[in-house]
């Protein structure tokens, strides 16, 4: 008669094949993380750099036509888009999150994104709010178009 145990691998070799599947199971998962990150940088960075592209061109225009009552929005918009676009960059840096994971904080990086980013987002969105209805009251509705832009992608 046959021991059960014969056919079962020595307890070592179970525990060398259980730290391998570990070990791979976790770099998939940090693989998938990378990927995540990668795309949500890609995802909040597009709309910013249109932000900052159209108020770029408004503000240009808004010079070469002499439309002075626009600038300082305008400015705010920028200002605040480039903001926007370097405190994504750094809460979504890759080192920053590992640092995260390190220190047991990473749980906590959607929470801080939400306080960090509020700010600004809000204050594209009432800049370029303001600039609309400036936009209509002034009959300037050449601009309304990219001003939606703006306003969208806030």
């Amino acid at each position: 008669m046959k021991d059960a145990n014969q056919d079962q691998p020595p307890a070592s070799q179970r525990a060398h094949r259980r730290v391998g599947s570990e070990a791979a199971q976790s770099r998939e998962a940090s693989s998938a993380q990378r990927v995540f990150l990668a795309n949500l940088r890609h995802e909040l960075r597009t709309p910013l750099n249109g932000i900052l592209g159209y108020s770029e061109i408004l503000l240009e225009d808004a010079v070469q036509e002499g439309q002075t009552n626009l600038l300082a929005d305008l400015h705010n918009v920028h200002a605040a888009g480039t903001e926007l676009l370097a405190l994504v960059n750094e809460l979504l840096d890759p080192a920053a999150i590992e640092s995260m994971r390190h220190d047991g904080d990473a749980a906590n990086v959607g929470t801080q994104m939400r306080y960090t980013l509020h700010t600004p987002i809000t204050a594209i969105i009432g800049y370029s709010e303001r600039l609309l209805q400036d936009a209509v009251a002034h009959n300037e509705d050449h601009i309304i178009p990219d001003l939606q832009h703006i306003h969208a992608a806030g």
